[in-house]
């Protein structure tokens, strides 16, 4: 005997009208009748395979040294802002659209013939605004690629494609130093005192939910929000400037470079979503290793991670 459980009314109703199955079944249906194809199940199919979200395809890049093969692959986020760089898509029926093929050939045709034996140890981050200007001047590989862009906002080359060689990059750069990601981070960004991420700004639902289950204070809760759909009550945005950066999204790989950034930046931060995949788990469990090799020098900027002396 087994059991398992069920979808009836009203949930059966529900889950129809919230996933518009009827519809779509029934466009299906209709474009087989109109269509008379000799196997109709196959031709239905393949109408409703239509309809399903396609894989989210990112962009993966190599950087070779004499030291080995540095890779790095760049996530792709649902929860965008209107101010973000612009991520390259192919367009057309392949992929629903979401192809990177023009990206990577901009990647191979264009960016790596500029930085073949460049040092990638000259690397920086130029808008982090706590970079001193020692290491404002090591833009050649950065610089280059932006210059190489010329937009604003990289919808030239794509900021998947520009960003992939970046990190790569910053890899290579951390072996060549013969130090871990995070501390060529923190020597880029002037940061000598590191800090580990958490997370602030609690939800007053599942605040009252902790608090009645006993975890008040051991959990904290973190919005994830584009901060360009903040809005005030006169309808206009309430975020300013011309340039955003995001470095996370839920078209997430397993690429954990995001920990080393949080903890080489010193952002307090971390967004990597709920542990429950293990492209997540992947950014966790670096974390892990990285409070395991800082030792007693491991600090959480916990409470204070709006006010945390940096220097």
């Amino acid at each position: 005997m087994a059991a398992r459980r069920m979808i009836g009314p009203p949930a059966a109703a529900q889950y129809i009208e919230e996933h518009n199955l009827q519809k779509v079944v029934e466009d299906a249906i209709n474009a087989t009748i109109k269509a008379k194809p000799s196997e109709p199940f196959s031709f239905m199919a393949e109408a409703l395979k239509g309809k399903a979200p396609s894989a989210i395809i990112s962009v993966e890049a190599e950087v070779k040294t004499h030291l080995g093969t540095f890779v790095a692959d760049v996530p792709s986020g649902a929860s965008t802002g209107a101010h973000e760089a612009c991520e390259m898509r192919d367009g057309g029926d392949a992929y629903m659209g979401k192809g990177v093929l023009t990206a990577v050939k901009n990647v191979n045709d264009i960016i790596a013939p500029a930085l073949i034996g460049l040092d990638p140890i000259k690397q920086t981050y130029p808008d982090v605004p706590r970079c001193p200007a020692p290491n404002r001047e090591q833009e050649e590989i950065d610089g280059k690629m932006i210059e190489l862009d010329g937009t604003d906002n990289k919808s030239k080359l794509g900021a998947n494609g520009i960003l992939a060689v970046s990190l790569a990059v910053a890899r290579a750069g951390a072996a060549q130093k013969g130090v871990p990601l995070y501390k060529h981070i923190a020597d880029l960004a002037g940061n000598t005192k590191l800090i580990l991420p958490s997370n602030e700004e609690g939800l007053v639902l599942i605040s009252e939910a902790l608090k009645a289950s006993g975890h008040e204070g051991k959990v904290k809760i973190a919005m994830d929000c584009a901060a360009s759909e903040f809005y005030c009550e006169h309808g206009r945005s309430v975020t300013r400037g011309p340039r955003r950066r995001r470095v996370a999204g839920s078209g997430e790989t397993e690429d954990s470079f995001i920990a080393d950034l949080a903890v080489g930046l010193c952002t307090g931060q971390i967004k990597t979503g709920a542990p429950c995949r293990s492209e997540r788990l992947a950014k966790y469990n670096q974390l892990l290793r990285i409070e395991e090799e800082l030792g007693a020098d491991a600090v959480y900027a916990g409470e204070n991670y709006r006010h945390f002396p940096i220097a």
